[in-house]
């Protein structure tokens, strides 16, 4: 069984290309996507039904939602119920508007359809896509040289629409609908163009400049937008905006993640089913400030965060801020096995300090707490119990370690 997807164009009759002709005058059924329960013809239907009227047709209802659980098993069940008629057919086409890789319903069925017939072979047309024919009704080249071009769809979070354009000479924006506050989001650029039903005979509008950006309220709608910036001063500011996130991401000092960066890190792995947090603090650091200088007390920071880098290669580690530092490790482990290995990184840190004359007074005391599978302890707890256990360990004669236990807020 084959499945040919065959991209038809924005919606003009002339612009099918001659290879997605050919496959459906020679396919044995030609499914057609809805997006309603209706029988309005779609755009591709209308299409198809131009050229070829003498093939078998069946519909398959796309429900515009986002969950896409509810979506797939729609698309499912009609498969199911028309599963002898596909099994039947050697060759089935599918039509989409636009181009058949760009932003295809086709995506949707074609993950359905293998659960049916894993061994189903799939043929892809492309065909012109609608800021292709936005751009010739423009009368203006999309992209030349080195400049950029990005396709956008509206649906995606603002804040990535917005960095997107700002590191773009050009782009396209699909679904424009969905954008609120489109005029805040959209701003100084060289120009606007937007196209409504791009192809579409009758119906096929355009707006330049600020109205392009008003009463947006058509679903075929597409917008196209040139920033003069060249190449060069995109390059400039990306490169700009990639120091400033090293330097959110990264303590100068010491070369550990920051706070912030911890905290980043945190949300991405919070469903980490165990988790132990390490809270390190040094030892009389204020000491070797007040002796010996800040040059002192940083070259001393520098050398705890190497060595903890270099003991704790399985975690990640972060500069809390002053002499505090954080250690994560992910995976089951055994506390008192963790509470070993500090011991035995603390007495090898003690060795250190006792060799360099401005650190001899240095030691590091360390708070330990676990987050295990079957507990619902929140990261913010985690630490905080870590931080815990370490004032317990600066209450008990410091250069220790001391494992959190619930007396100890007591």
């Amino acid at each position: 069984m084959k499945l040919i997807i065959a991209g038809l164009g924005p919606g003009d009759f002339n612009l099918i290309t001659v290879s997605a002709l050919k496959h459906a005058e020679n396919s044995d059924l030609i499914l057609i996507p809805k997006s309603h329960k209706n029988n309005i013809q779609g755009v591709a239907e209308n299409i198809i039904r131009n050229f070829v009227s003498d093939k078998k047709f069946m519909y398959v209802f796309f429900p515009m939602i986002n969950d896409s659980k509810e979506r797939n098993k729609i698309i499912h069940d009609q498969i199911e119920n028309i599963k002898s008629v596909l099994e039947s057919s050697n060759k089935i086409f599918f039509p989409v508007i636009g181009d058949s890789l760009l932003y295809s319903t086709a995506a949707y069925l074609i993950e359905e359809l293998k659960q049916f017939f894993p061994d189903i072979e799939l043929i892809f047309i492309p065909g012109i896509s609608a800021h292709s024919l936005a751009a010739a009704c423009a009368k203006k080249f999309l992209a030349m040289s080195d400049e950029i071009l990005s396709i956008i769809p509206g649906t995606a979070d603002p804040e990535k629409i917005k960095l997107t354009l700002q590191n773009s000479n050009c782009a396209a924006i699909y679904k424009p609908t969905a954008i609120k506050n489109i005029k805040e989001l959209i701003t100084k650029y060289e120009k606007i163009i937007r196209v409504d039903f791009a192809g579409i005979p009758d119906k096929e509008k355009i707006y330049e400049g600020e109205k392009a950006l008003e009463n947006i309220n058509e679903y075929l709608s597409i917008i196209l937008l040139w920033n003069s910036k060249n190449s060069q001063q995109i390059n400039q500011e990306l490169e700009y905006q990639k120091r400033i996130l090293e330097m959110a991401r990264q303590d100068y000092l010491t070369g550990l993640a920051t706070r912030w960066y911890l905290n980043e890190y945190i949300e991405k792995n919070k469903d980490e089913k165990n988790i132990t947090c390490i809270y390190f603090d040094l030892d009389n650091f204020k000491f070797v400030n007040d002796t010996y200088g800040h040059g002192a007390g940083d070259r001393a920071l520098a050398a705890t965060a190497e060595m903890i880098q270099r003991e704790f290669t399985d975690g990640f580690a972060a500069r809390m801020g002053g002499d505090e530092f954080m250690l994560v490790l992910t995976g089951e482990r055994n506390v008192k096995e963790v509470e070993s290995k500090v011991n035995n990184f603390m007495k090898k840190l003690l060795e250190y300090y006792a060799q360099t004359k401005t650190m001899k007074t240095l030691s590091i005391s360390a708070g330990i707490s676990q987050k295990l599978q079957h507990q619902d302890k929140t990261i913010d707890r985690l630490i905080h119990e870590s931080d815990i256990a370490l004032y317990d360990a600066k209450k008990n004669g410091r250069a220790c370690c001391k494992i959190y236990q619930p007396s100890m807020e007591l």
